[in-house]
């Protein structure tokens, strides 16, 4: 409405004018542009109008010519004209039509043409483009144009884009391999919207500022996050027309990536009038994929491949594997990948069309998996395993989804025919499950269906938490028809239908009068609590069919519906029930429940009433476990026993340095169902693998034995073992004798140490007895030793019984729980294969439960053990209470060295080990130097069965006085000729060297010099001892002396009746007497006037034995020092001495050590040093003295505070004071303890 220029005015005039139209008296400028444009329109439809004149003229527009071309021109919006070919179906590929105003016009060929291209629009075509794959018929120039109506059918044509095709060199090869055409996905937003408000324009006049209902731009609130795609912009408020884009921040190294980054308005709209708010719509939504494609080319190579999204051009690859990642927005897509050649082919692939929705997601999936589709049952025939499904699974899919895209079915045949003699048969009174597997991938399914001939049957039951849904249908329901199809449909939460185009055909037979009864047996139906087996364990399945018509042809198993295999027959009976079974092994965690179904010949299929149901768990192995059961030699049977056997699972778990490890608890299951558990180890359990008590007595059962255990810092542990019960035969039976301890203790109390006396009597027929391989009796399941047996015979001489002796080391540290608890057992097996199956009969006896008293290093019997080697019985334990007048009270009441004293005072063991003590000490004049090599000497002389006899004990000095590898030999040299040939009397002088040798002797004892009168009655004790080898000894008074040339060689080796010591018989007994001090002519010493050294010899022995390992050395001060206080209180020093109490560190034995000596630390306690124990050095609390063997319990007094606390493994920091009579808390961290009693803080 504005008032145009003079030559603005002027100039619309002469165009008015030229095309005759009437001038107009000050004509307005919209009006000017509505006529010149109308004019231009004008002119452009007299153009088109003489082309389509031209046309029509030139083919044949009735379609009445034999071989005219006929070509339909239409009219396309304001400038388009398109040609469609009137007869395309009279089209070759040997025809060349042609359009041509004269005979020498320019003419093109044409060939292959085709129907226009239809395609409907997105709700975006400005961001989804329309795209069509289209491949050039044959060589040639072709000219491409798009053509657009709308819904008041006004159309309109593109630009046209010319291209050409030549035949040039073999065109490549492309295809898509990913996504799969079809695909849905549904995403969640991702990031955070930004928000803001819109602000007008305002006009300004004359001072005075007024709104004109326009935008004028955007104020940001926040810029959001997480944008990969430009938002939608919309003003909400009370105007209308304005509209603004936003752009976003693409660079992933901006720290504001992901952001808008700009509002541009492109509209200012009007009546925005008071707050306009800004709302940001999509952008969000993202879902990150990988693009695939595969190109080949022929004849050369392939440059490149580009990938298009609905029609753009995302990048492109030049080399293989030729793929690309991008991320994609809510949205339909058409994705493409253009190859293209060496030789400048391109060619484009079949586009892969994929949704990507926040709303409804992807539609569910899935196909019928019974009644069996033919794939399933061919792969099933071909592996005869279980695991078949899995692969069927995988290609069934394939099919299914291959054949939707071709709009068909996966069948069992082309025809009915094909259908029904590849349909699996059953007869119209059978009893089945309908089971479908159905999954969706961004949701739930919400209900399966089934189908027959179209006829609804009923919505499935999921099983459990699976992906598979179960029907039962009683087809006795339907008439008799030749051919059934079976058909489901699967729905999920977002309503999404998918019907798959698997049907399944059933080929149904005649009715007949009965039906086969079947039922399980194993797993119980109607067990009270759900067993519990592991994925990759053994489930057994135990089914009984009976015929009533026919024989049996099959029994099959299912697992939450899905077929797992068919049961073997386990017996020969030829009439009733019959016995089938199938070791199932679980792949995937989760419930199941198991089914059976049963086809006699007749074809009546029947499946069970009530499943099984049954728990698979996915075992964690986080910790090293180990089973083993027991007997071992069940092994060499692959763990097959005999019906009523019994056997022993032992379990250990271990850390990374292969210690045992601290359990919270242990749990066994047989049969996937919790039989024990337990907190303390040794973890050991006595079971019977079950068997069935009826008539299939040849039908092998399996079983599984499962322990689960979850250590102390919550890791798990599980170790399996299955096995199978196999035959019967006659057991013998066992009875293990009570257990009657030391009456000092209450009944079944045991001293940790002793020697209890055991016995197992084994009844039954004199054949099943003679068949008992051995009987080893077990605690806790560790070995105690294999039984002695004694055959009882009757006065007939029938064998009647066999009674088994034990005599049992009670090993606190080997055999008992950290309460002391044992459990004895005795285990039998039988040889020969009674069961004639190959199977291993074993048989326990009744078990006994003690409880071994432990006392750590003050514990009476491992003292005396320790030092003799011997073991206390339950009599000398009572005997030597009784003479100390302890009859009846606790071990606490007695002094434990006062007691050990009484005992080894008749000790010849210790007798033994104190005469190498004293033998070495005189010999050489010095004490062992270590222990290692007091125990080579111990053990090397002292003969097991040397009581009575002191031979042994020659032996070892004549060693000692000989040897080269001791130290005599390089200190003293050889010993001298102490008696001899009377001619060499003046260059050996005998009795000075008998005098020599005996002052060396008793110094090394004494370790001061002897008087003349001891080393002189020395002599003759040497003189007269050899008198009793010769009695004329020239030396000897009133002798004449006996010819013998020697000296050398000696005398007293080599002289008849010597026993041919290499120091000399003579050399050999004075050290022999000095170190057993024995008494002569009336209890006077072997040298009189000389101390009685055997209780220093006794105490260094102590020293030597309790010490052991931990003597680093020898100390000649220390071992003065004991000797002084006597044996008594050098005993209670030496058994006090952590080199003796630290072997007895139980609670720490298998702490993981650290890098310095003696340091260990454990997760719940820190570090420490346990070298002192009971003393260990913490590095938080200092000094404490701990009591106790477990570590889940045990007191410890705090050498900081005074006092003494209890605490565990499941407890510290938190500790319980003796005390304060109350809990308190110790800060590790800052040194502070918190008393809960006094709610106050005080440092520790």
């Amino acid at each position: 409405s504005g008032t145009l220029t003079q030559d603005l005015e002027s100039s619309f005039t002469s165009i008015l004018e030229k095309y005759g139209t009437p001038r107009l008296s000050s004509p307005s400028v919209d009006l000017l542009e509505q006529m010149t444009r109308g004019i231009e329109e004008d002119a452009f439809d007299e153009q088109r109008n003489l082309i389509l004149s031209a046309i029509q003229n030139v083919s044949d527009q009735n379609g009445s010519g034999a071989n005219g071309l006929q070509v339909k021109p239409e009219i396309i919006g304001f400038n388009g004209i398109m040609l469609r070919h009137g007869k395309p179906n009279e089209l070759s590929d040997s025809s060349t039509p042609s359009i041509s105003k004269d005979s020498q016009a320019t003419s093109f060929n044409v060939k292959g043409f085709a129907k226009g291209l239809l395609r409907f629009p997105s709700r975006d075509s400005k961001e989804y483009h329309f795209t069509q794959l289209w491949t050039p018929p044959t060589a040639g120039v072709y000219t491409i144009v798009a053509i657009s109506e709308d819904t008041s059918g006004n159309r309109i044509m593109s630009s046209p884009v010319t291209l050409t095709s030549t035949y040039g060199e073999d065109a490549p090869t492309v295809k898509m391999t990913s996504p799969l055409s079809g695909t849905q996905r549904s995403v969640e937003l991702v990031g955070r919207p930004a928000r803001g408000t819109a602000y007008q324009v305002v006009t300004i006049t004359n001072g005075i500022s007024r709104f004109t209902g326009e935008i004028g731009g955007v104020e940001l609130l926040t810029r959001g996050s997480g944008y990969v795609a430009p938002p939608e912009v919309r003003f909400v408020g009370a105007g209308f027309g304005a509209a603004a884009e936003a752009t976003i921040v693409l660079d992933p190294a901006n720290p504001r990536f992901g952001e808008i980054e700009e509002i541009t308005i492109t509209a200012a709209g009007q009546g925005y009038f008071g707050q306009t708010d800004v709302e940001f719509i999509g952008g969000l939504g993202n879902e990150a994929l990988f693009l695939n494609a595969t190109a080949e080319d022929s004849d050369g190579e392939i440059d490149g491949v580009t990938f298009l999204r609905n029609g753009v051009e995302i990048a492109s690859d030049l080399t293989e594997p030729f793929a690309l990642q991008d991320i994609f927005s809510v949205g339909y897509y058409e994705l493409v990948a253009l190859a293209k050649d060496d030789a400048g082919n391109v060619v484009a692939s079949e586009p892969a069309r994929m949704n990507i929705s926040t709303i409804r997601g992807a539609a569910p999936s899935g196909f019928m998996i019974y009644p069996l589709p033919q794939q399933a049952r061919n792969a099933y025939n071909a592996s005869q395993s279980q695991d078949y499904f899995w692969d069927f699974a995988r290609n069934y899919s394939s099919q299914i989804q291959q054949a939707e895209t071709n709009l068909t079915d996966v069948s069992a045949g082309n025809s009915l025919d094909d259908i029904i003699q590849n349909s699996e048969e059953l007869a119209a009174n059978s009893f089945i499950h309908l089971s479908a597997r159905a999954t969706d991938s961004d949701g739930l399914v919400q209900e399966v269906t089934f189908y027959l001939n179209n006829k609804y049957l009923g919505t499935a039951e999921r099983q459990h938490d699976s992906h598979h849904f179960v029907l039962p249908v009683d087809l006795s329901d339907f008439g008799e028809q030749p051919v059934y199809r079976i058909d489901t449909m699967i729905r999920d939460q977002a309503e999404n239908i998918r019907v798959p185009n698997n049907p399944v055909y059933l080929n149904v037979l005649p009715a007949t009068g009965s039906r086969p009864d079947i039922e399980i047996i194993l797993p119980d139906p109607n067990a009270t609590s759900i067993p519990k087996y592991s994925v990759g364990g053994q489930v057994s399945l135990v089914v009984d069919a009976t015929p009533k018509e026919g024989t049996l042809e099959a029994v099959s198993l299912y697992a939450n519906g899905r077929f797992i295999g068919e049961a073997q027959l386990q017996n020969d009976l030829s009439y009733g029930k019959q016995r089938y079974a199938l070791n199932w092994t679980p792949e995937n965690s989760g419930m199941y429940n198991l089914s059976a179904s049963v086809r006699d010949r007749l074809g009546v299929v029947i499946f069970t009433q009530t499943p099984s149901v049954v728990e698979i768990a996915e075992d964690d192995f986080e910790i090293i476990t180990n089973i083993e059961i027991v007997p071992t030699q069940v092994a060499a049977s692959n763990n097959a026993v005999a019906r009523g056997s019994s056997l022993l699972a032992n379990v250990d778990f271990l850390g990374p340095e292969g210690k045992p490890l601290l359990m919270k608890d242990v749990k066994f299951y047989l049969n996937g169902s919790l039989i024990d558990t337990q907190d303390q180890s040794p973890f050991s359990f006595l079971f019977r693998p079950p068997s069935l008590q009826d008539r299939f007595v040849e039908a092998p059962l399996s079983w599984e034995i499962k322990a689960v255990g979850q250590s102390l810092n919550d890791f798990i542990g599980t170790a399996i073992s299955t096995g199978t019960v196999l035959g019967v035969t006659e057991l013998p039976q066992l009875r293990l004798s009570p257990v009657e301890g030391p009456s000092s203790l209450p009944d079944k109390y045991l001293y940790d140490g002793m020697n209890l006396s055991l016995s197992v009597l084994a009844e039954g027929r004199a054949d099943a007895l003679t068949s008992i391989n051995q009987v080893v009796l077990y605690g806790n399941g560790v070995e105690i030793m294999v039984g002695i047996p004694t055959f009882n015979l009757s006065e007939a001489g029938n064998l009647q019984s066999i009674t088994y002796e034990f005599d049992w080391l009670v090993d606190f540290d080997e055999f008992s729980k950290s309460d002391g608890t044992v459990r004895l057992v005795a285990l039998a097996d039988l040889a020969g294969d009674p069961t004639g199956f190959g199977s291993l009969p074993v048989i326990s006896s009744n078990t006994e439960e003690v409880f071994v008293q432990y006392e750590g290093s003050q514990s009476l019997g491992t003292l005396f053990t320790q030092v003799t080697g011997e073991t206390l019985s339950t009599q000398d334990i009572d005997e030597i209470l009784e003479d100390m007048n302890a009859t009846s009270v606790t071990s606490s009441t007695y002094d434990p060295v006062e007691a050990l004293i009484t005992l080894v005072n008749n000790s010849d063991r210790l007798s033994q080990r104190v005469d190498v003590t004293a033998a070495y000490h005189i010999t050489l004049g010095q004490w062992h130097d270590s222990f290692s090599a007091y125990q080579n000497h111990t053990s090397n002389f002292i003969p097991f069965d040397a009581l009575g006899t002191q031979e042994w004990l020659k032996d070892y000095i004549d060693y000692l006085l000989t040897s080269a590898d001791e130290g005599y030999l390089a200190r003293f040299g050889s010993v001298p000729y102490l008696v001899g040939d009377e001619s060499k009397k003046g260059s050996q002088p005998f009795a000075d060297n008998r005098m020599d040798f005996v002052q060396q002797c008793l110094f090394n004892k004494y370790s001061v010099q002897p008087t003349f009168q001891q080393v002189f009655q020395g002599s003759n004790r040497m003189l007269s001892f050899w008198s009793q080898f010769e009695p004329n000894y020239w030396e000897v008074r009133g002798a004449t002396g006996t010819a013998n040339v020697d000296s050398p060689p000696r005398r007293d080796t080599n002289f008849f009746g010597a026993t041919g010591f290499g120091a000399g018989e003579c050399a050999v007994d004075l050290i022999f007497n000095l170190a057993k001090e024995i008494k002569y002519e009336g209890g006077l010493p072997y040298i009189l006037y000389t101390l009685d050294q055997r209780e220093l010899y006794r105490i260094v022995t102590y020293y030597l034995l309790y010490f052991g390992e931990n003597l680093s050395e020898v100390n000649a001060n220390e071992i003065e020092y004991l000797g002084s206080l006597g044996e008594k209180k050098a005993l209670d020093v030496i058994l006090n001495d952590w080199r003796w109490t630290s072997q007895s560190n139980q609670i720490w034995k298998n702490s993981p050590t650290l890098s310095l000596d003696y340091w260990k630390s454990e997760n719940w306690f820190g570090p420490f040093m346990d070298k002192y124990f009971p003393w260990t050095f913490h590095s938080s609390l200092g000094w404490i003295y701990v009591q106790g063997n477990n570590p889940m319990e045990f007191w410890f007094y705090s050498s900081n505070l005074n006092s003494w606390y209890w605490t565990g493994a499941t407890i510290y920091p938190y500790a319980y004071s003796s005390e304060k009579s109350g809990w308190v808390y110790f800060d590790t961290n800052t040194g502070m303890l918190y008393d809960f009693n006094e709610a106050k803080w005080a440092p520790y």
